[in-house]
């Protein structure tokens, strides 16, 4: 399926390089870091000699390009490595090698891009599930070792004996999938966790040396038998806070039962809980008027189950079941129950899990904020006006407010400058209008005056011959789906305990465009 795995840092910096069928060169990805080089070039000052982080220069490759496999490169501010990020997903998700025959499949989570090389013929949404699936299992085993939120090339080197092992195992030989289920590596590979290193650091390094209980007495030495006897008791209140003894290789890899593969067949908890997150975004084109013309809702059901037992099983009903029509379920719903009584019944994964991913195609949905937009060009200036507020019937009917409202506008190169009457910002590199309004609470204007670049020839404004602008939003909505989608019940069978049990749902834009009106 794939030759080689490549994971990138948002600098350009080789994380992790993993290779199956065949050994890919580095120089391989060249096309893909000139993409990248090029959006990092709109976003920071000068484009003159880049300094690298060891105070080189770059140096230049056959071709003009900088030089393989080492591209060296300026250090950039927190800020605007945040907005290099954000941007990096204007590179192509496919992109044609220097060689005919290869092709490189990415996609960007957090701040590094996983990176696929392929040489034979393959669906590339295959290869995109296959990477999204990679991001997912390291992500869950460098935040168990570390607690922190954000997965980071750091993390990925403290843990790269981790990551290499997860390697080996998701994808085969052949560069195929092989397993991607969280609770089935886990029976293979432990976690590392922060509790872990700090018992082997007492406990020397080799923990299963201290619990060895038929090891030949040492020779006497000063001391030595209260040491001793620190490091075991020491570890032996470690081992008991983990709730078993660590470095005990499984009996069973895999679930309770071959069909129940999925799940760990010894969860214990104390507090058992379910939890079932709904978000929602809104992937649209919008025409002028606000109505719309492509594009629908992409969902995703994401379930937090921490439940004691082998086989505990849980059934979902929904208000309006017809919502799943077009879903992708995990291996372990019933196929068959839902198709025949509209019901989510499966026996889950210890942990977090994608429970279902669904697209609604409506043309009729209404979201959550009015918007009405105007950019016209004209000899001397361009004029920007922009009107938003909250849809009243969908907040106050539901009590939830409109957060994190932005609005980004691309304008022409011609434009040289940007007044504004109120909120904006105009970054001139990159010639992006962005209106960070935050909580949208009533009506808003916001008015702009574009300026152009005076012509060196005709020493006249160069007026842009672009008649149509295009808005892109993004929003948040807490409490609340775009689709309607709700949960009537969340029943646990064959258990004896009660579990806690909680829902929530969330709004918000993901690919959502507006095509702004021209005036003259």
């Amino acid at each position: 399926m794939i030759d080689s795995l490549f994971v990138i840092s948002s600098a350009g910096s080789f994380v992790v390089e993993k290779h199956y069928q065949k050994s890919v060169p580095r120089s391989t990805c060249e096309p893909f870091l000139d993409y990248l080089e090029k959006i990092r070039n709109n976003h920071r000052g000068d484009k003159s000699s880049l300094v690298s982080a060891n105070g080189g220069i770059r140096a230049a490759g056959p071709g003009g390009r900088p030089g393989s496999p080492s591209r060296r490169r300026r250090r950039v501010n927190a800020k605007t490595e945040s907005r290099i990020v954000g941007n990096l997903h204007q590179i192509p998700k496919i992109i044609r090698a220097d060689n005919d025959s290869t092709a490189l499949i990415h996609i960007c989570r957090d701040r590094l891009i996983y990176l696929a090389v392929v040489t034979k013929e393959v669906p590339p949404l295959s290869v995109i599930e296959l990477l999204s699936g990679v991001h997912r299992v390291l992500s869950r085993y460098c935040h168990a070792a570390s607690g922190e939120a954000t997965l980071t090339d750091d993390l990925l080197r403290q843990n790269f004996s981790t990551v290499y092992l997860l390697l080996d195992e998701m994808i085969d030989s052949s560069g195929a999938p092989f397993t991607l289920e969280l609770n089935a590596l886990e029976s293979i590979i432990d976690p590392p966790s922060t509790l872990k290193k700090v018992t082997q650091v007492v406990a020397g390094g080799k923990p299963n040396l201290v619990r060895n209980d038929t090891a030949a007495p040492q020779a006497s030495q000063p001391n030595a038998s209260n040491s001793g006897s620190l490091i075991e008791d020491t570890w032996n209140t470690l081992s008991s806070t983990l709730g078993a003894a660590l470095g005990n290789t499984p009996t069973r890899i895999g679930g309770p039962s071959d069909e129940v593969w999925w799940r760990k067949a010894d969860a214990v908890y104390n507090t058992n809980e379910v939890y079932i997150d709904t978000c929602e975004r809104a992937d649209m084109i919008l025409d002028e008027n606000g109505h719309i013309v492509s594009g629908g809702i992409l969902g995703e059901m994401l379930a937090t189950t921490k439940l004691s037992g082998a086989q505990p099983e849980i059934s979902i009903s929904l208000r309006d079941a017809s919502i799943l029509q077009n879903a992708s379920f995990h291996p372990c719903v019933r196929l068959a129950k839902f198709d025949r009584d509209r019901v989510l019944s499966f026996i889950p994964p210890d942990g977090q899990f994608p429970l279902a991913n669904y697209w609604i195609n409506d043309t009729s949905l209404k979201l959550p904020f009015h918007f009405k937009g105007t950019l016209a060009y004209h000899s001397d200036r361009g004029l920007l006006d922009l009107e938003v507020c909250p849809r009243l019937s969908i907040t106050r009917t539901n009590k939830v407010a409109v957060e994190n409202f932005k609005v980004e506008i691309r304008v022409p190169e011609a434009i040289s400058g940007v007044h504004f009457d109120s909120v904006g910002r105009f970054d001139e590199k990159s010639k992006l209008l962005q209106f960070d309004i935050g909580n949208l609470e009533s009506k808003l204007s916001i008015k702009a005056m574009l300026r152009y670049n005076t012509n060196p020839k005709t020493n006249e404004a160069d007026v842009p011959w672009e008649e149509k602008g295009v808005a892109r939003i993004d929003y948040t909505v807490r409490g609340w789906a775009l689709s309607g989608i709700r949960l009537d019940s969340l029943d646990l069978l064959g258990v004896s305990y009660t579990p806690y049990k909680a829902c929530r749902y969330s709004s918000h834009g993901g690919r959502l465009e507006m095509r702004l009106a021209s005036s003259g």
